[in-house]
């Protein structure tokens, strides 16, 4: 016999404020040593930090994450390598946690295909 699920009934103004914190765009006020949370934290949370513009992403970061320079950032990048930017959504630039990025990879894979199979493979020079 099959189980009955309970429904879940979510509001607009829930849901708004799920994806607001989500984001990293809700005052934290209880935040210790422990709990605070790195750059690559939040590019994780968010599925990515458009980067087409550096500066912009770096703007992005620190309203998610008041603490951040873009000395961290550049640190992330290049010498922790915690942080990739890479082409991802949309085929734009994107801030993309590493570890994240396999699965990234694996989830554009058919778009990337299908591209290829309506456009074509990119001309050579």
């Amino acid at each position: 016999m099959a189980k009955k699920r309970a429904e879940l009934t979510v509001t607009a103004a829930q849901a708004a404020a799920f994806r607001l914190a989500r984001h990293h765009l809700v005052e934290r006020r209880t935040q210790n040593a422990e709990q605070r949370t790195s750059v690559v934290d939040v590019v994780r949370a968010t599925g990515g930090i458009q980067a087409q513009v550096m500066s912009a992403a770096e703007m992005a970061l620190w309203t998610r994450r008041r603490e951040t320079t873009s000395d961290e950032i550049r640190k992330a990048l290049f010498d922790r390598r915690e942080i990739v930017k890479t082409s991802a959504m949309r085929t734009t630039l994107h801030l993309i946690a590493a570890g994240d990025l396999p699965m990234v990879i694996a989830a554009l894979r058919p778009a990337v295909i299908d591209g290829l199979i309506v456009y074509g493979p990119m001309p050579t020079r």
